[in-house]
């Protein structure tokens, strides 16, 4: 990901003179706006008042140059709205935490006026103050911030905004599709079917951004930077629809060209996007990424600065060791580490030896019985339950202590799972978005591990692929204590207390 922040739209509206405006104007004008009476310095402190539809009345007053007047006055606040959006995170956390704006703003005025839009009958001004309110609620999305993920996932934010993919402007639908991305979970993956043009646009916006000097595609009054492009790209490829249509509208040769860039930042965000593509089902697609990037990553694996970068071992290894070795050879330091040890070989029992047998391996005496996997957000939750398996009896494999470096992190956990008898997924919206707890989870599924998912995350409902895996492995109950249950299914599993159904799922007996 990038740290780069989406451009600043500050010019799009008219705006007055809003010194001439008194404290007492200004400070009403916020208020029917951002519901936020009161007023508030921490995120959650309280929750707005939610004004009686405030972007309606803007817009519906009776005298024509008050209306005017109205319009260009919020015009000019949001413009203040958007440019901190797009500069603080605090601020984002403010907007999250108002209903006021964003169901009383954001969503009730897209409501109203994007058929009149649609239909041509929307004035220039109401229609850009339609477009600023969408470019602040993705700055806010695109800041990836838990907690305003978890506030503004409590709205619909998909509902209002999807009709403008609509637009005759296709820089307007574009700002709809990158909201879209943000905003939208996997289980309404079926909105981006029929949006091909729409993505193809981005695909084009990308690879235009990789040949500018600016490093930035320009389309309509919107200007995008390459790596927010790529992050905006990326965002996409999360969802599994949209790998294989990304790949068809021509991705992998703008991956290619990321992965040959001069900057550091962009060759970055290549191998991110490249990640969140090697995990397409589709063998034909996948070597077709295969033969347009190994060169790139031969290259790259014998770079003092990448050679050991996790996202790249983690790419290698979803592309499989014969594509590994076909790219790199056995004498190379980033194959190596994706290579089992020889030791590790050894402690293989000789049922598992035997190509393609699903069987268990015997853990070895170093071996622990559980490994945690999780996102970096959860570590508190993961050493509390970790603390809480020890004190059970239960020996507990997880990075921030058992992995000597963090170099060395993405194989010493590939090792642990290898060898463990059970593995806990920590479910949070972050875990399911992050390539690399994907891999663990998929590789521990496919091993015929135990599998026990636990929730991490208030309120998170798996969707995707994490939904699927806890559709095949049964969830600890939310009112459950997770360290008790996981030693209760590890007894059974030792104890052989399990069942695997005709449709691939496993339950206790």
């Amino acid at each position: 990901s990038t740290t780069e922040s989406p451009r600043k739209f500050s010019n799009l509206v008219e705006k007055p003179n809003v010194q001439k405006l008194s404290q007492r104007g200004r400070a009403g004008v916020a208020q029917r706006v951002a519901g936020a009476g009161g007023g508030t310095n921490r995120p959650g402190a309280g929750r707005a008042r939610v004004p009686p539809k405030p972007g309606l009345k803007v817009c519906q007053s009776v005298n024509g140059k008050q209306r005017r007047m109205e319009q260009r006055m919020l015009g000019s606040l949001l413009s203040r709205i958007q440019d901190r959006s797009d500069e603080s995170t605090e601020f984002c956390q403010l907007l999250a935490t108002s209903e006021g704006f964003v169901s009383g703003v954001f969503c009730d005025m897209l409501k109203s006026w994007s058929l009149e839009y649609l239909g041509g009958k929307l004035s220039d001004l109401c229609s850009n103050l339609m477009f600023q309110l969408v470019t602040i609620m993705y700055n806010c999305l695109f800041k990836n911030d838990s907690f305003v993920n978890s506030n503004l996932a409590k709205f619909d934010l998909v509902g209002p905004v999807r009709p403008l993919l609509k637009s005759p402007e296709p820089a307007r639908s574009l700002q709809a599709l990158l909201l879209m991305a943000f905003a939208l979970d996997e289980s309404q993956a079926d909105l981006f079917l029929g949006e091909s043009d729409i993505i193809g646009h981005l695909v084009d916006g990308l690879r235009a951004s990789l040949s500018c000097s600016e490093r930035s595609f320009e389309t309509g009054n919107m200007v995008y930077s390459l790596p927010e492009l790529a992050r905006c790209t990326q965002r996409l490829a999360l969802n599994d629809v949209n790998k294989a249509l990304l790949m068809k509208l021509g991705v992998l040769p703008a991956v290619k060209a990321m992965l040959e860039a001069a900057e550091s930042q962009d060759v970055g965000a290549g191998l991110e996007l490249a990640f969140t593509l090697s995990f397409e089902k589709d063998r034909q697609l996948k070597l077709a990424m295969g033969a347009e990037i190994c060169d790139c990553l031969r290259r790259l694996a014998t770079a003092k600065d990448w050679e050991m970068s996790q996202t790249l071992q983690g790419l290698l290894f979803n592309m499989g060791e014969k594509f590994t070795m076909k790219v790199l050879g056995p004498s190379s330091r980033a194959f190596a580490a994706l290579d089992e040890s020889a030791d590790q070989k050894k402690k293989r029992p000789a049922s598992q030896a035997s190509a393609g047998a699903p069987s268990e391996p015997k853990p070895s005496q170093s071996s622990a019985d559980v490994v945690l996997t999780y996102h970096t957000e959860q570590k508190d939750f993961v050493r509390k339950l970790r603390e809480d398996l020890l004190q059970l009896g239960v020996s507990v494999w997880v990075d921030f202590k058992d992995a000597a470096s963090l170099t060395d992190s993405l194989r010493a956990t590939r090792d642990a799972v290898d060898s463990c008898r059970l593995i806990v997924v920590c479910l949070s919206r972050r875990f399911k978005e992050t390539n690399s707890c994907r891999m663990h989870a998929e590789r521990a599924a496919d091993m015929m591990k135990l599998v026990v998912p636990v929730s991490a995350e208030d309120g998170y409902v798996p969707t995707g692929w994490l939904g699927q895996l806890c559709a095949r492995f049964q969830p600890i109950p939310a009112d459950a204590k997770p360290a008790n249950e996981i030693r209760k299914r590890l007894a059974n599993r030792t104890s052989g207390l399990l069942a695997l159904r005709d449709d691939g799922s496993v339950w206790l007996t």
